[in-house]
């Protein structure tokens, strides 16, 4: 039997599909037999959202607060990836190996079919942290940096001001 994707919700320690696709599915399943199930969280889009939203404050910080035209939420991006390790290899042409090695690390993607929730999660996590610790203290006050903070959880945000001396 191939794979077949349906949504299901737990209820105690049992599995319940969540409509009549996944019903059918579960009717066509051989009784008494060992299944190997492979559990997937579905990918949040607030979340996914918010990554996105996280990077183009930053963008606009940079380019608004910092005159950094170059930074547009596209590089913000690449530029985190690459930061928090979410990078894939990639053999390098031969005419650039010698100033850059044979192979170069690349971001790699936070689309949908590429990532589940649970890997999202981990990477979103990476990413908040890079920027409290690594962007935020770099970045000039103002309402920029006012509308990044604001997508902090609050107490990252209070503990953020506290460590670099903005607290009210």
């Amino acid at each position: 039997m191939s794979a077949t994707k349906f949504y299901v919700r737990r209820q105690g320690m049992l599995l319940a599909p969540l409509n009549d696709a996944g019903e059918a599915v579960i009717d066509r399943l051989p009784h008494d037999r060992e299944l190997r199930v492979n559990v997937v969280r579905d990918r949040s889009r607030g979340q996914h959202g918010m990554y996105h939203l996280l990077c183009h404050r930053v963008s606009k910080c940079m380019q608004e607060g910092m005159g950094r035209r170059e930074c547009t939420p596209e590089w913000v991006k690449a530029q985190i990836k690459m930061a928090v390790g979410h990078t894939q290899p990639m053999r390098t042409p031969a005419k650039y190996r010698e100033a850059f090695g044979s192979v170069l690390p690349m971001p790699k993607s936070t689309e949908f079919d590429v990532m589940d929730g649970d890997a999202f999660a981990e990477f979103f996590s990476s990413v908040i942290q890079f920027v409290v610790q690594e962007l935020l203290p770099h970045l000039p006050a103002g309402p920029e940096l006012n509308s990044i903070l604001s997508l902090l959880d609050e107490n990252e945000r209070y503990r953020w001001k506290l460590e670099n001396g903005r607290a009210a």
